[in-house]
């Protein structure tokens, strides 16, 4: 077995010597009648060992795939092993004798040897079926789908990975033309579609008990959805036009995208994190409408399984399931995907139906929470886990963009009048609230469960000493008064209590968790002593903990309880990302205290979610950063822009007219950014923006300027609760090895010094500051891992000490910041890795935010900007620099035209030779876009004459063998081609050309 897999490797690299005598030469004078040949190993197909037969379906599904992948097919194309004669052998070989073993072995009694054979199917499969053979290739994709309930579960993982790569658009295709194969039987065409089949199969495998198996079939699901073919969502019904579609656009993805609005400042990774909100709010304006059609086929599908099974496997298998199509596809970026009705094209065969019949529309978001709050689906750490972060991408989704987010706009007459404040009031939707309500209860009962794990704490229900009620007195008893009283506390609310010193958390009940909430008015939301479920849920992750504390893998990923309370945690982050003070600010302390006990075992997300909580109690998340218009900021896609007739677009259309059109749309969209350079940006206020946003907003909205000081009253009885866990995660900083929890610790600076918190109070020696520049001297000598991911973060968090007006005293200067930057230049590590994500902070901080600001101009800054600027200079090819160099010019064109002009003639004189040497790195789609970007900024004066453009254009590449060369140098070619069909005519390119030409 181990020899014929050896054989299959060399086979794969050298085809023809399948086919070749085993021997170079006779080991007897006279020739024996036959000779042996190496490909009669293909006989071992009967042997009695099942892992031989195995390894031959192998060796044949390498021969079939290395056959047809050979460029020239000189011996071995598939007409020659039809109809030829081996010239060696005098043997004759069908294509079919190739193919034959594998069916043997798809039906062979062994599970082992089914597997081998899935494997070999998986090599061959879709290369057979793009060939002339594709008939052979349709049946072997049929006989492989009867292996579904095969009782091995190898076969069933093995399977779901091959069908998840099949490109059902070419099988329908196939199956439409199924009688113009000669090597195809005729009963092919009375075949329920593959498609089908395969999409039944998977459905069914999510009920399978083997939770590796439900593992398989989910993260195939993801894999399938781009590779499905619905004759309704295609042009003319074509799946020629379908996969000519998918072509085309994959060839031209930089031109259809060209026409979106590129984003105003390119900032670091840091500061990005830093202004988005957290994962599953991101929002996106390119989705493809028969992907996400597909997509919402396969979501309905699982969905209606989830809610009509009464199987605890299958609901595992299908939150599973939703969970990574979650992930691989956005809730919040394939929202209409999501959102779906029933199918009955996909739901299951009346024989598997075992809830209600009919169609309508399938809710996930309240089944889930059903499931969550059962007292048998939250017994299952993974499941559990799965239905968490899904829940959490659902809300994210419902209330993101603006769809479902409001702000509270009242008038003035309302605004006079004390009204109870509503939960959750940001959700426009008022049937989210309770689901929202739900899902924050239990999360906080999750890790009201897992302190006590950790504090070794057992959940006790505190006893208390019956007291007789006391009797009211007499006058109270009247209902006039009662009725007064009540009225009274409803239009004025007692003010909240001071809340307890950390020290004190967790003293007040007993069993009820540490932490609690402001007062002790208000209980305890994490409280789970008195429910049995969670209770059950405890004891398993005591259970779990117990058993890891005594395991000797101490950093193994599938340790459970460390999953399960970072995946609660960054739900919980999720969450916070839509709360407001009034509906978490009572509950601060009890948060709080439960972070504080997790610290120490999840440090990194709970940090985050220290930072989220901030972010609530300030309004600084995401509903604060929304305007309240509820409107879809996806648009129409523009394939469905573009029809210019009533007729349905077709072939044509797609690979010619609608690129064309986005070509011309791509030019005068670039024409107009150019004119129109003097609108306001948005986004001027800098760093510190978000507390004159909040003001504003404040003196915008009467309501709220009557709560600002109770808020702020109330703000400053919370914040001094975060100090001990900003000093813990300050000193882990200094003693962690992980880059992880670095980035996060410098992200939560980051947010308390934009907040305007002096640092200094925090770091009043300065010995964090000190521990972070020292960290340069390691980073230079490549002394710590994974330094290139914390370097934006570092230079992020200086650029904002640098401004010395929002801290007690000085803590560190431009001029430092700049010198720390050329020092990692100057080190010898990779300037992508290094030095240009420095640059990034400093360059947006030096143009956009301090030249913004009429008080920081200054010659000094003048000075910082020209070092700047020199030092990208230095960098210009790498297209990360040429990005950076887009927002120097867009700046320089707002503060005074001759700088423009000048900067542009200096750029355009570095980056032209360049790009005739093939010395700029533009041999990727991304870079080419940031050329033309460039292009595109810089003054049309400095592209004039149109000589040093066809001259930069028209020299030869030295090394035209090598890929990269080649790719530079189109790259350039179609960058200066875009800039002389915008900016000049055809007369003055062809007078040009003919006297650049010389004569004759």
């Amino acid at each position: 077995a181990l020899a014929v897999g050896c054989v299959a490797s060399a086979v794969s690299m050298l085809p023809s010597a399948f086919f070749l005598p085993l021997y170079r030469r006779a080991l007897h004078p006279e020739p024996p009648p036959e000779e042996q040949q190496l490909s009669d190993l293909l006989q071992f197909i009967s042997h009695s060992d099942p892992q031989l037969r195995g390894n031959v379906a192998v060796l044949c599904g390498v021969i079939v795939s290395a056959v047809l992948a050979t460029p020239h097919r000189a011996i071995l194309s598939p007409a020659e092993l039809e109809g030829t004669h081996m010239a060696v052998s005098g043997k004759r070989y069908l294509f079919s004798d190739v193919v034959r073993p594998l069916h043997v072995a798809l039906k062979d009694s062994s599970s082992v040897t089914c597997r081998l054979a899935c494997v070999g199917v998986r090599h061959c499969v879709m290369q057979l079926c793009n060939s002339k053979q594709s008939g052979l290739g349709l049946t072997l994709l049929s006989a492989l789908l009867h292996l579904h309930d095969n009782s091995y579960w190898l076969v069933r993982t093995e399977l779901m990975d091959t069908v998840a790569d099949i490109d059902f658009r070419l099988i329908a295709f196939l199956e439409k033309n199924v009688g113009c194969h000669s090597g195809c039987e005729s009963h092919l065409a009375s075949w329920e579609r593959l498609q089908d089949r395969a999409v039944a199969s998977i459905l069914r495998l999510l009920s399978d008990e083997d939770g590796r198996v439900r593992h398989a079939a989910a993260a195939s699901l993801s894999r399938l959805v781009p590779n499905l073919f619905f004759e309704c969502d295609q042009a003319q019904n074509d799946p020629v036009v379908a996969i000519a579609r998918a072509h085309t656009a994959s060839c031209l993805e930089l031109l259809v995208h060209e026409n979106s609005t590129p984003p105003r400042h390119y900032v670091s990774g840091a500061a990005t994190a830093a202004a988005c909100p957290y994962r599953g709010y991101e929002t996106s304006c390119t989705a493809d409408a028969t992907l996400e059609n597909n997509l919402s086929r396969i979501i309905t599908a699982i969905s209606t399984a989830l809610n009509r099974s009464k199987s605890r496997h299958l609901k595992f298998g299908c939150c599973e399931a939703l969970y990574l199509l979650s992930a691989a596809y956005p809730v919040s970026m394939w929202s209409n995907g999501w959102h779906c009705g029933f199918v009955p094209a996909l739901a299951p065969p009346p024989a598997h139906r075992t809830g209600v019949e009919g169609g309508g529309r399938v809710s996930v978001l309240p089944i889930l929470l059903t499931l969550l709050s059962s007292s048998w689906f939250p017994l299952d750490l993974p499941a559990h886990q799965d239905a968490l972060l899904l829940t959490g991408n659902l809300i994210a989704v419902v209330v993101s963009a603006g769809w479902s987010l409001r702000r509270p706009c009242v008038s003035e007459d309302d605004a006079a009048m004390p009204k109870v404040e509503e939960p959750w009031a940001a959700l426009a939707d008022r049937s989210l609230v309770p689901m929202v309500e739900q899902l924050f209860s239990h999360l906080l009962k999750l890790l009201n469960i897992c302190t006590h794990v950790l504090d070794d704490v057992p959940p006790v229900q505190p006893t208390l000493k019956p007291t007789l009620p006391t009797l009211p007195s007499a006058p109270s008893l009247s209902p006039i008064r009662k009725k007064t009283k009540e009225r009274d506390a409803v239009e004025f609310p007692p003010a909240p209590a001071s809340p307890r010193k950390p020290g004190e958390l967790g003293a007040g009940k007993a069993g009820e968790g540490s932490g609690g909430g402001v007062g002790r008015s208000v209980p305890l939301l994490g409280g789970f002593y008195h429910l049995s479920h969670y209770v059950r849920l405890h004891d398993i992750l005591k259970a779990t903990y117990t058993n890891y504390k005594m395991s000797l893998d101490m950093l193994s990923l599938s340790e459970k309880f460390g999953g399960f309370l970072g995946t609660a945690l960054d739900v919980l982050a999720q969450l916070l990302e839509i709360a407001t003070l009034q509906d978490v600010g009572k509950y601060a302390e009890e948060v709080l205290g439960y972070l504080k006990s997790c610290f120490n075992r999840e440090p990194t997300v709970t940090t985050l979610c220290v930072q989220q909580l901030l972010k609530a109690l300030f309004g600084t998340n995401l509903v604060n950063a929304l305007d309240g218009a509820g409107v879809d900021p996806r648009g129409q896609g523009r394939g469905q822009q573009l029809g210019s007739s009533g007729l349905q677009p077709g072939l044509y259309h797609y690979c010619f007219m609608a690129p064309y059109t986005q070509f011309t749309q791509a030019l005068a969209s670039a024409s107009l950014r150019n004119m129109a350079q003097t609108e306001v940006e948005s986004d001027t206020l800098g760093w510190f923006d978000i507390l004159k946003r909040k003001a504003s907003q404040v003196k915008s909205n009467p309501m709220s300027a009557t709560k600002q000081k109770a808020d702020k009253g109330a703000i400053h009885n919370y914040i001094r609760l975060f100090e001990p866990l900003v000093i813990k995660a300050l000193k882990q900083y200094t003693i962690t090895t992980s880059v992880a929890l670095q980035k996060q610790v410098l992200s939560l600076l980051v947010q308390l010094v934009q907040l305007r918190v002096n640092y200094c109070l925090l770091d009043s020696d300065q010995v964090f500051i000190g521990f972070v520049i020292k960290q340069f001297e390691f980073i230079e000598e490549g002394q710590i891992k994974d330094s290139e991911t914390l370097i934006p973060y570092i230079f992020y968090f200086l650029v904002l000490l640098s401004y010395e007006r929002y801290h007690s005293k000085s803590i560190i200067g431009m001029p430092k910041i700049i010198q720390l930057c050329d020092g990692l230049m100057a080190s010898g590590r990779k300037a992508i890795t290094h030095a240009i994500p420095a640059l990034q902070p400093i360059v947006h901080d030096l143009f956009v935010v301090r030249g913004a600001n009429k008080a920081d101009v200054g010659k000094e800054l003048e000075t910082q900007k020209e070092v700047v600027v020199s030092m990208l200079l230095r960098l210009i090819h790498y297209h990360q620099v040429l990005e950076l160099l887009v927002l120097v010019l867009q700046q320089c064109r707002k503060e005074s035209e001759d700088k423009w002009k000048k900067l542009s003639r200096q750029v355009t004189d570095l980056v032209l030779p360049m790009l005739a040497k093939q010395q700029i790195n533009t041999d990727s789609r991304e870079a080419l876009r940031v050329l033309n970007t460039l292009f595109e900024e810089v003054s049309p004066s400095a592209l004039r004459p149109v000589d040093m453009l066809l001259k930069s254009m028209f020299v030869l590449p030295c090394d035209v063998e090598c890929v990269t060369t080649v790719q530079k140098w189109i790259s350039g070619i179609l960058a200066i081609l875009r800039v002389l069909i915008s900016q000049s005519s055809e007369d003055i390119i062809l007078s040009r050309m003919q006297e650049l030409a010389g004569p004759p």
